[in-house]
C-alpha cells in the first residue's frame, strides 16, 4: 500500500504486467530516453505492478522476462500515467535451461510490517510453523500464545485468514504446518482497517508457498528430531502453476515422542509447596493441505483452500509435589501419575472469488470460510499422599475425566476496491459466528468403581456473533508523501452458558477501530513511516468457562465468565536508511488488561489459577535493526531493543506490580561455504526483567545449522542444532499475589537436534528464485 519514489522525478508511470491472466512477478521494466540511456527501471512485484518516474518527454518503455517475448512501447509523458494492463506472450525461442537467482533478504522492513523470508532460512528445514516462530525476529513463543517484543499476544493469520484458536489448540494447529509449505511470515504491528481488529499485540500472517509460473515441482522431506526422546517427520509438497490453473497440495506426518518439564514453587509463610512434573508426550499427527485457483476468464478468478489434521497427542506424566517448612510437622509428598489419551481433529475450508471489474483496478473479493476443531480426551489422575521417606499414607485424589471440545466457525467477507481520481478507496463487510461446546464428565475412582461426580462435571456452551464494516482511503500527495486512513466498526454479541452451575452470561458491545499510516521519502536512501491503530483482544473460550478443574485437593484452575475484552492503542514510527539501518520507536497503551494469575491463600494453602481483568499497561520501546553483507560469503541480520514497561493493577488482584526495562538482542548470520554449502548461526539474548505481574529470569539461545545440496541440487541435507546451551526456556517466572510468591519454570524440549533429507524434482526449464504469495482472511481462539 506504500510505494517508494525517487526524488528527482516529476511525473510517474505505473502499470501491471500479466502472463495470460496471471500477474507476472520479477519482470524487468526499463524506461529509455531518445539517446537509449536508461532513465528509470523497476522489477514487477507479486501483483505484476511497477512504478517509474521521469520528466516530461518522449520515452521508450521496454519489459523483458526470460522465456517471454519483449514488450516495447513509445510513450509521450505529459502527466502522471496509469497504463492499461500489459500482457506478455511466450517467446518463439525455446530455452534449454535458465536459472535466475533472485536473492531476498532474510528480514525485510516494510512501512506497516516486518517480513521474515522463511525460504531463505536453513534453520527451518524439516521443522514446522512453531519452529519458525521461535527463530523469527522479535517473536516470543510460550504456552499462552505468541507475542511480539514489548507487546501482548498476537493473533495468527494463515494466508490472510484469521485462526480462531489460542493456547494449546493454537500451538497444536501451528505445529501441524510443515515449514516446507511456508514462504514467509508477515509480522504486522498495526494492521490496516480491512483486517479484523482482534489481537492487541498485532497480527502474524503465515504466507504459504505457491507454484512458479509455467512449472510444476514436487518436494519430499524426511526429518529426524532428537531431544530426550525422538520423533520423525515426513512431508511431501506438490505445486503446479500452468495456464489458468494454480494447484498446491501437501501432506505431512509426525510420529514419536517429546519431553516436557514444568515446575511450580509456592512459598507460603512458614510452608513451601514445590512441584516438578515430567511428561512423555506422544507426537502423532497427519496433516493435509489443498490450494486450488482457476482463472475462469481474464477478470474472474475462483478457488478453494482446505486444511485438515488428525492426531493423537497424548501423554504420560509424573508430578511430585514436596510440602515442607517450619509450620509443617513432617514433610510429605503428593505423587501425581497422569495419563491422557487424545483424539484431535481440525479442518478448515475457504471458497473465494475475485472479480476485476476494469483496468482501473476496481475489484470485488468474496470469501466464505468454514472451520471446525474437535478435541476429545480421557485423562486419569492418580494422586498418592506419601511420607518424606516415600512411604504410602493414603489416596489424595483418584479421578477420570472425559472431555470433549468442539469449535465451529462460519464467516462471510466481501471486499471492494474502487480507485477514485482523488484517492484509492476500499471498503467491505464481514459476518462471523463462533460456537464452542466444552463438556467434561468426572468420575471418582476412590472406591475402585467409577462414580459420576456431578459437582466436577460440566458443560459450557459459548456463542459469539461479530459483524463488521470498514472503509479505507489512500492518497499519494506527492512522489515523496503518501497516507492511508481507515475506520472499522465491529458489533459483538456473546452468550456463555454453564449447564452444571445453571449460569448464563451475555455481553454486547459496539466498538470503533481507527487506523492511520503515512510514509515520507526524504531522500532516495532515507525513508520514514508512521502508523497508529486501535485493537481489541477477546478472552479465549477456556478463560470464560467458570468451571473448576482440580489438580489435587488443594490446587485447581477456573475461568471467569465475566471477563471483558481489553483494548490497546498502538503507535509505531520507523526510519529506514539505505536498506541497511532500520530505527523503530513504538508506544502502546492497554486498558482492561486480562490474564492468568497464580493466586494462593496464605491461610488455607489453597492454590488457584484464575483469570481476571486487573491491569492497565504501557510499553515504550526503541529498537535498531541492521542488515549487512560484509563480504560476498557472509550476510548478517541484527536487532536490539530497549523497552520500558509499566503496569497499574486494580483491586481485583492483590499482586505486586513488576515494572522495569527490558533488553533484547538477536543476530542471524548466513555463511556461504561454496556453491553447494551454507551455514547459519543464530543467537538471541534477553536478560532478567520485570513486566506486569511477573519477574522473568535470563533467557538466551544459540542455534547452529548447516545445509548442503548435491546431485544437481535435487538432493539437500540439512542439520540443525537448536538451543545448544538449553537456555531458551523460562527457568524463573515469579509473581507475588496475596503476599505469596509463586515461581514457575518450564522446558519443552527446546534443545534438540534435527536432521533433514530433501529431494526435489519437477519442471526446471525456468527456475526463478523466491516468489511471494498471499490471500485474504479468518480463524483462532480456544482450548
Amino acid at each position: 500500500m506504500f510505494s517508494s519514489f525517487g526524488i528527482f522525478a516529476q511525473l510517474s508511470i505505473s502499470g501491471s504486467v500479466y502472463e495470460g491472466s496471471t500477474p507476472l512477478e520479477f519482470a524487468t521494466v526499463v524506461l529509455y530516453d531518445s539517446t537509449s540511456s536508461i532513465v528509470d527501471s523497476d522489477i514487477t512485484n507479486e501483483n505484476g505492478g511497477f512504478y517509474l518516474e521521469a520528466k516530461k518527454g518522449t520515452y521508450h518503455l521496454e519489459i523483458t522476462y526470460i522465456g517471454l517475448s519483449t514488450y516495447g512501447s513509445q510513450i509521450e509523458l505529459t502527466a502522471d500515467m496509469d497504463m492499461d494492463a500489459i500482457y506478455m506472450i511466450t517467446s518463439s525461442l525455446e530455452l534449454d535451461q535458465v536459472n535466475i537467482v533472485a536473492k531476498k533478504r532474510l528480514i525485510e522492513q516494510k512501512p506497516d510490517r516486518l517480513i521474515f523470508n522463511v525460504a531463505g532460512n536453513i534453520a527451518s528445514k524439516g521443522g514446522n510453523a512453531m519452529d519458525i516462530m521461535k527463530i523469527a525476529p522479535g517473536l516470543i513463543v510460550s504456552t499462552d500464545g505468541i507475542s511480539m517484543i514489548g507487546r501482548s499476544n498476537a493473533r495468527i493469520l494463515l494466508n490472510g485468514r484469521l485462526l480462531q484458536l489460542d493456547g494449546e489448540a493454537l500451538v497444536e494447529f501451528i505445529s501441524g504446518l510443515s515449514a516446507e509449505d511456508i514462504e514467509k511470515l508477515e509480522i504486522i504491528t498495526n494492521p490496516p482497517a480491512q483486517y479484523e481488529a482482534a489481537g492487541s499485540g498485532g497480527l502474524i500472517n503465515i504466507v504459504l508457498k505457491k507454484g512458479r509460473s509455467n512449472s510444476w515441482k514436487n518436494g519430499i522431506n524426511v526429518s529426524y528430531n532428537q531431544s530426550l526422546y525422538d520423533f520423525y517427520t515426513f512431508s511431501d509438497q506438490f505445486n503446479l502453476n500452468r495456464n489458468k490453473v494454480r494447484l498446491s497440495a501437501s501432506v505431512s506426518t509426525d510420529l514419536g515422542h517429546r519431553w516436557e518439564r514444568e515446575g511450580i514453587a509456592v512459598q507460603f509463610p512458614g510452608q513451601e509447596w514445590d512441584m516438578e512434573m515430567n511428561s512423555k508426550n506422544s507426537v502423532s499427527r497427519f496433516t493435509g493441505k489443498l490450494l486450488f485457483d482457476y482463472d475462469v476468464n481474464e477478470k474472474w478468478t475462483t478457488g478453494v483452500q482446505y486444511f485438515g489434521s488428525i492426531g493423537n497427542p497424548g501423554f504420560n506424566s509424573l508430578a511430585i509435589t514436596s510440602v515442607g517448612g517450619d509450620d509443617v510437622e513432617e514433610s510429605y509428598h503428593l505423587v501425581n501419575n497422569s495419563t491422557r489419551a487424545i483424539n484431535l481433529q481440525n479442518q478448515s475450508f475457504n471458497f473465494h472469488n475475485k472479480w476485476a471489474l476494469d483496468s482501473a483496478g476496481r475489484t470485488i473479493v468474496l470469501d466464505l470460510d468454514l472451520f471446525e476443531y474437535k478435541n476429545s480426551f480421557t485423562q486419569n489422575t492418580d494422586v498418592d499422599l506419601e511420607s518424606d521417606s516415600n512411604q504410602f499414607i493414603e489416596k489424595n485424589l483418584f479421578v477420570e475425566n472425559n472431555a470433549d471440545q468442539i469449535i465451529r466457525n462460519q464467516s462471510l467477507k466481501l471486499d471492494f476496491v474502487q480507485p477514485l481520481s482523488l484517492l484509492g478507496l476500499s471498503y467491505g463487510l464481514k459476518y462471523s459466528r463462533i460456537k464452542s461446546i466444552n463438556g467434561i464428565l468426572s468420575y471418582n475412582l476412590m472406591s475402585g468403581e467409577p462414580v459420576l461426580d456431578q459437582l466436577l462435571s460440566n458443560e459450557f456452551d459459548y456463542t459469539e456473533h461479530t459483524s463488521a464494516i470498514y472503509v479505507s482511503g489512500s492518497k499519494t500527495f506527492s512522489p515523496k508523501f503518501s497516507a492511508i486512513i481507515g475506520l472499522r466498526l465491529e458489533s459483538t454479541n456473546t452468550t456463555g452458558v454453564s449447564e452444571t452451575l445453571g449460569q448464563e452470561n451475555t455481553n454486547q458491545y459496539y466498538k470503533l477501530f481507527p487506523s492511520f499510516f503515512t510514509s515520507y521519502v526524504a531522500t532516495e536512501a532515507s525513508k520514514f513511516s508512521f502508523n497508529y491503530g486501535r485493537r481489541i483482544n477477546r478472552p479465549g473460550f477456556r478463560d470464560l468457562n467458570p468451571f473448576r478443574i482440580y489438580i489435587n485437593d488443594q490446587s485447581y484452575s477456573e475461568g471467569n465468565p465475566f471477563l471483558q475484552p481489553s483494548f490497546s492503542d498502538n503507535f509505531d514510527f520507523n526510519h529506514t536508511y539505505n536498506g541497511v539501518f532500520n530505527s523503530n520507536i513504538f508506544f502502546n497503551y492497554l486498558t482492561d488488561g486480562f490474564g492468568t494469575v497464580f493466586s494462593a491463600d496464605p491461610i488455607t494453602q489453597e492454590q488457584a489459577t484464575i483469570r481476571r481483568n486487573y491491569f492497565t499497561n504501557y510499553n515504550l520501546g526503541i529498537g535498531e535493526r541492521i542488515s549487512l553483507e560484509p563480504t560476498n560469503w557472509w550476510s548478517t541480520q541484527n536487532q536490539i531493543y530497549l523497552i520500558q514497561s509499566s503496569s497499574k493493577f486494580d483491586d481485583t488482584v492483590d499482586g505486586v506490580e513488576q515494572n522495569g526495562i527490558q533488553f533484547y538482542f538477536s543476530t542471524s548470520n548466513s555463511i556461504s561455504m561454496g556453491k553447494n554449502s551454507k551455514a547459519q548461526v543464530d543467537f538471541w539474548y534477553r536478560p532478567a526483567y520485570r513486566s506486569n505481574i511477573f519477574e522473568v529470569g535470563e533467557t538466551y539461545s544459540l542455534d547452529l545449522s548447516y545445509s548442503r545440496s548435491f546431485l544437481d541440487s535435487k538432493w539437500n541435507l540439512s542439520i540443525s542444532a537448536n538451543d545448544i546451551l538449553d537456555s531458551a526456556s523460562y527457568d524463573y517466572l515469579a509473581s507475588v499475589v496475596n503476599g505469596v510468591k509463586t515461581v514457575y519454570s518450564q522446558n519443552y524440549s527446546s534443545r534438540n537436534l534435527r536432521v533433514t533429507l530433501s529431494y526435489n524434482f519437477g519442471n526446471k526449464k525456468i527456475n526463478v528464485g523466491q516468489r511471494d504469495g498471499g490471500n485474504e482472511e479468518e480463524k483462532r481462539r480456544s482450548n
